[in-house]
């Protein structure tokens, strides 16, 4: 009887590997754990590039800093200004008075606003083409 048994269950073993498709055994999952990781760490949003504001032609020929109250708006690269019709006809302008330097121009307007992103550190003069010298202001741009 012995062979008989052991006949079997070779035949045993050997219908039940084929019955498994030749797949090997499961293994277990890789974990993939970081030593010491805090918990339940959610990454935070990166913060969108700040915009200043800059009034024109409130009280009378002026860009108002809303930040510093004077012409001059004070920022880092990859900010962005954006200048805010109060009252008249103006506009920003950059360069020296009176020649523009092509860097930006809104066109003279009497409402709306019109922005500008800086991408490079600087101080970056402008001016209004309708006020000229009785108008202008100062852009910088900190790295």
């Amino acid at each position: 009887m012995k062979p008989f048994f052991r006949y079997a269950f070779l035949l045993l073993t050997a219908v039940a590997a084929a019955s498994c498709g030749g797949h090997s055994a499961p293994t277990q999952p890789n974990m993939n754990t970081t030593p010491n990781a805090p918990p339940n760490v959610v990454p935070s949003p990166t913060p969108a590039a700040a915009v200043h504001a800059v009034s024109i032609g409130m009280g009378g020929n002026n860009f108002i800093d809303s930040q510093s109250g004077s012409g001059t708006t004070t920022i880092r690269v990859g900010q962005t200004v954006m200048w805010n019709w109060v009252s008249g006809s103006h506009s920003t302008t950059s360069g020296v008075c009176c020649s523009p330097d092509g860097r930006w121009d809104s066109g003279i307007r009497s409402s709306g606003s019109f922005s500008q992103t800086f991408s490079s550190a600087g101080s970056f003069p402008y001016f209004c083409m309708v006020h000229g010298s009785a108008m202008t202001g100062m852009v910088v741009v900190n790295p």
